[in-house]
C-alpha cells in the first residue's frame, strides 16, 4: 500500500523495469493489476485510460454502510506510465482524485507511477510518494538509486550520495511483453 515513483530519462528503461519487476511479479502473486499508458502489454491486466484513472476514488457505501471503491478492486496495484499526463505539475488546483490519494491505503491500493522527472508531476502527488526509484544510465551501465520519499533532483550528485544505489541491467526478456516504442535510439554516454 504505497505510492512508488520511478524516474529516468527517455529510453532509460523505466517501462521495462515496471513490466518485469512490478507487473510480472504482481501477476505471479495473483494481484489484480490496472495499467495505463503501457501499450500492447502481454501480461494480463485491466487496461485503463487516464480519464478512467481520474475516477479511481469514486465510492459507494456497501450493505454494511462502509465505503467501497466503484471503479477499482480493493487491494489492487495501479501502474501508470507517463503519469504527468494524468497529474501534471502545472496549476495549483487540486482535483479530488489527487486529494484522495492521501487515503489510498484505506482501500489497500498501491500506485506505481512512471515519468521522466518528478518536476513534471503535481506537488500534492509527490508529497505522498513513499519510495522513489531513479534509473541512471552511464558509460558503465545502469544504476538504480532509491530514496524513502520523492527526491526533487535525482540527477544531482548530492542526491545520489544520499540514496541507496543498486546495479541494474535491463531485463531483455521484458521487451517481448509490451510494445515499448516505434523507434529506439540508443542513448549516448559520456
Amino acid at each position: 500500500m504505497s505510492i512508488t515513483l520511478l524516474t529516468a530519462v527517455p529510453g532509460g528503461g523505466k517501462t521495462s523495469y515496471a513490466v518485469w519487476n512490478i507487473i510480472k511479479k504482481a501477476h505471479e502473486e495473483g494481484k489484480v493489476i490496472y495499467t495505463c499508458g503501457i501499450p500492447k502489454l502481454k501480461i494480463p491486466t485491466i487496461e485503463l485510460t487516464y480519464d478512467q484513472i481520474r475516477q479511481w476514488n469514486q465510492i459507494e457505501n456497501n450493505q454494511n454502510n462502509l465505503p467501497e471503491l466503484v471503479n477499482l478492486e480493493h487491494g489492487s496495484l495501479i501502474v501508470i506510465d507517463e503519469v504527468q499526463k494524468l497529474w501534471p505539475a502545472i496549476g495549483s488546483k487540486v482535483s479530488d482524485d489527487i486529494k484522495d490519494l492521501s487515503v489510498h491505503h484505506h482501500y489497500g491500493l498501491s500506485f506505481f507511477l512512471i515519468t521522466q522527472s518528478p518536476n513534471l508531476i503535481h506537488r500534492n502527488v509527490l508529497a505522498l510518494v513513499d519510495r522513489h526509484l531513479h534509473i541512471r544510465v552511464t558509460w558503465a551501465g545502469r544504476k538504480i538509486f532509491e530514496w524513502p520519499e520523492y527526491c526533487r533532483t535525482p540527477g544531482a550528485k548530492s542526491s545520489r550520495d544520499s540514496a541507496i544505489p543498486h546495479n541494474y541491467t535491463l531485463p531483455k526478456n521484458s521487451f517481448s511483453l509490451y510494445h515499448s516504442s516505434t523507434h529506439h535510439i540508443k542513448p549516448e554516454c559520456c
